[in-house]
């Protein structure tokens, strides 16, 4: 709700909607600057807000997912390590509960297993997997969180644009868009190689940046790649069975072969510019 009601305060040309979605970015964030946490993610969801704004009204091309990524995900990611300067104590509190609560979601389903009779050994091994789900979670929830926002910042502008009275210019620009069509900016390569480069740093917090980031450019880059396949199979006219039997095959036997295909694909399309053609029949709407 927090960034369509920025988004319809910021652009809606009605007064009684602006004044609406005032109201309610700011009863939200009332409710989160109760908590020391809430208000860090107060400031992250707020910047990711800015960012997407600006690729709304500045942005070298129409709005779509993968216009608001840079700009939200990088305006999230600012708020959160700015939180994590200014009050590191809130973050290892927020990381304890986190951290917590899967821990006992762990043990649950683990005495939930013991009681049907489960042999030792494998609950052993539950443990240990549990233990390291509770790690990676902690490790990876700045990535989480960031992505999180920029599918709100996207969405808002989605809602915006199917309910909001806009400018001409505006309502152009954030019009209907096709996933097909999504597209990364260049500045995200060089982010993932200077992320791969810093894993190799013995600062511990570089290497956790570094493995966030790369979290969130191999997510990115997989979209990319299932655009540059959607685009194909447009351009072949492969029917909906025939990809969704593709897609079931493709997540149930060779699900590694499937994400690591998606990002090798999305990181060739910046070289190769595969989609630089005339587009094909049946645009998929996202």
């Amino acid at each position: 709700m927090f960034p369509a009601a920025v988004a319809f305060a910021l652009h809606d040309r009605r007064f009684a909607a602006r004044a609406a979605g005032l109201t309610v970015a700011m009863l939200i964030g009332a409710s989160m600057l109760a908590a020391r946490m809430g208000a860090i993610l107060l400031a992250s969801a707020a910047l990711a807000q800015m960012g997407a704004a600006w690729a709304a009204q500045f942005g070298p091309r129409r709005l779509g997912l993968g216009e608001v990524a840079l700009p939200a995900i990088g305006g999230a990611g600012l708020g959160l390590g700015m939180g994590a300067v200014l009050d590191p104590a809130a973050v290892a509190g927020w990381e304890a509960d986190l951290a917590g609560s899967v821990s006992r979601a762990g043990e649950q389903a683990i005495r939930r297993y013991q009681a049907l009779g489960v042999d030792p050994g494998t609950l052993g091994s539950l443990e240990e997997m549990t233990a390291v789900l509770a790690a990676g979670f902690v490790a990876l929830w700045p990535a989480l969180v960031t992505m999180a926002l920029w599918l709100g910042a996207w969405l808002g502008y989605r809602l915006l644009a199917r309910w909001g009275r806009l400018a001409p210019p505006l309502a152009r620009r954030i019009g209907h868009r096709s996933f097909e069509q999504f597209r990364l900016g260049e500045p995200l390569v060089w982010c993932v190689i200077v992320a791969l480069a810093s894993l190799w740093t013995p600062w511990e917090p570089a290497r956790r940046l570094a493995l966030n980031a790369l979290a969130i450019g191999g997510t990115l880059y997989a979209l990319q790649g299932s655009a540059v396949a959607l685009w194909w199979m447009n351009r072949r006219g492969v029917g909906t069975v025939t990809r969704l039997v593709l897609l079931g095959i493709g997540l149930v036997f060779l699900t590694p072969a499937l994400v690591v295909g998606a990002i090798l694909l999305g990181l060739a399309e910046h070289w190769v510019a595969l989609r630089d053609r005339s587009p094909g029949p049946g645009l998929g709407r996202c």
